[in-house]
């Protein structure tokens, strides 16, 4: 066996050596104390470190592969929360802006539960509870997490395409009420959808629930979506884990300022029979 002998080491062995030269002792004293000082300790990694590594490998995963409408953005003083918003283009839900947060057990990658999602306000849907604003996840994860399956963009691509899916049993949905009308009354919950995006437009500018949080997500009435030359100066220690190309990317792909100004002028209405369940969100695949 190879070992990496330091000057300190090496200077003892010789001393230790001549000293059993002289005196005629057994040397093979000398040659265990050379190994046992020069055998190095074992690699320790604390789960604080762990957890931040695989958070920041998948917030790059979400970075390299953006969801089309979504904007994402970890939040400066949680590692495990991210913030989310979501613009809803066509569809029933078309022209919806809704802000929400993504919780990850604090146990990540290790941990079998789901991440959480919660919405800012109430969304009127059959997969999403109405008194908690949380979607109902397991039925995407029937077997709950799996670190070598799961990512955290798994979760964000059900959750945007929650709003093009509406078919569901009312016995195991999150908000039966809205499960039986849409088999029953599909016009009622058209127009009910249609309030929840209107309510969504009204306060899109109002301050979030984590307003405390500077990595939270804004809307400001200048037409920008928020400020993200603001969010790359005052970046979070989490930031600082990622290349500087993967932060590029997420402040190039997700400034379209023209694209917000034209659809946040667009007046909301009620969207024709053929534009519901539009392809290539009209079914949920499950992660299994």
């Amino acid at each position: 066996m190879k070992f990496l002998l330091t000057t300190s080491v090496k200077f003892h062995l010789a001393m230790r050596l001549a000293q059993s030269l002289a005196t005629g002792d057994d040397v093979n004293n000398t040659y265990e104390f050379a190994v046992e000082a020069r055998a190095a300790e074992p690699l320790r990694i604390l789960p604080s470190q762990l957890a931040r590594h695989a958070l920041s490998s998948e917030f790059a995963r979400v970075c390299r592969h953006p969801i089309d409408g979504m904007y994402i953005v970890p939040s400066a003083c949680d590692q495990f929360t991210w913030f989310g918003l979501l613009f809803i283009r066509r569809g029933i839900y078309g022209g919806g802006i809704f802000r929400f947060n993504v919780r990850i057990p604090s146990d990540f990658p290790a941990t079998t539960s789901l991440p959480s999602v919660k919405f800012d306000l109430f969304i009127f849907h059959p997969n999403i509870d109405p008194s908690s604003r949380r979607p109902d996840l397991t039925r995407y994860f029937p077997d709950g997490w799996k670190k070598d399956k799961h990512h955290i963009q798994n979760v964000l691509l059900v959750v945007q395409r929650l709003f093009f899916s509406f078919d569901f049993d009312p016995e195991s949905s999150a908000n039966p009420v809205a499960a039986t009308m849409w088999r029953e009354d599909k016009e009622k919950f058209r127009s009910i959808a249609k309030n929840c995006v209107n309510q969504s437009r009204m306060e899109v500018y109002d301050e979030p629930e984590d307003a405390n949080d500077p990595n939270v997500l804004r809307l400001t009435k200048s037409g920008s979506l928020h400020n993200f030359e603001m969010i790359a100066v005052v970046i979070s220690w989490f930031w600082k884990n990622l290349a500087l190309s993967t932060v590029n990317t997420v402040v190039s792909r997700t400034r379209e300022p023209e694209r917000a100004k034209r659809f946040m002028k667009v007046a909301v209405q009620t969207p024709p029979q053929s534009n519901v369940g539009v392809r290539p969100y009209s079914k949920i695949t499950k992660f299994l």
